[in-house]
């Protein structure tokens, strides 16, 4: 995404690990506090527990208050910007298991990496493309399918993810490799 502007309201930005506080408003599941506990969706030193699929979409971040020394010596936040590129990738591997837990839940697991960069203004006014940071790991998504008499309503999905490996841990993981977990509504994207 590239973006430009000044003045961009927060809740507009893109953000580097998911989705934008006007997504989010957006959702039935997301617009409400009390739907996941509150210390999952804040930004801290360390990494949280929700993700909403948007933004780069970098999974392993989601909540963590990324920041980047600048050329200037300078630390800049990059967890939101204008403008970022990412590659997101999902292998599915449902053929080699049993897809349905029970009569109306369907798993489909998956293998995932995301990698990507957001770009930020130093105070000279130029602006430089953040390191690059990566994820990988597996994750699956638990589908209802079948409502019964209520059977017009959408299949519901919950998602799993497990961040096991980051290129540029938090600050208070030291860690490349650890056991971390996300949970979301519907697909990452």
């Amino acid at each position: 995404q590239w973006g430009s502007g000044t003045n961009i309201p927060f809740e507009s930005s893109l953000m580097i690990a998911g989705a934008n506080q006007e997504t989010l408003l957006e959702n039935k599941y997301t617009r409400a506090v009390g739907f996941f506990p509150e210390n999952w969706t804040t930004f801290s030193e360390t990494t949280n527990h929700f993700h909403a699929g948007g933004g780069l979409n970098l999974r392993g971040y989601a909540g963590y208050f990324v920041a980047q020394q600048g050329r200037d010596s300078t630390i800049y936040a990059v967890y939101s910007g204008t403008s970022g590129a990412s590659i997101n990738a999902e292998l599915e591997f449902d053929r080699l298991i049993n897809k349905r837990i029970l009569k109306f839940i369907q798993m489909t697991p998956y293998l995932f990496f995301d990698a990507g960069s957001m770009v930020y203004e130093e105070a000279n006014g130029k602006n430089y493309f953040s390191d690059i940071r990566m994820d990988a790991g597996i994750g699956s998504t638990f589908s209802w399918t079948w409502w019964g008499q209520l059977e017009d309503i959408k299949p519901f999905t919950v998602r799993i993810d497990l961040p096991l490996f980051l290129t540029r841990p938090p600050f208070e993981e030291v860690d490349y490799l650890m056991f971390r977990y996300i949970i979301g509504i519907n697909r990452a994207f």
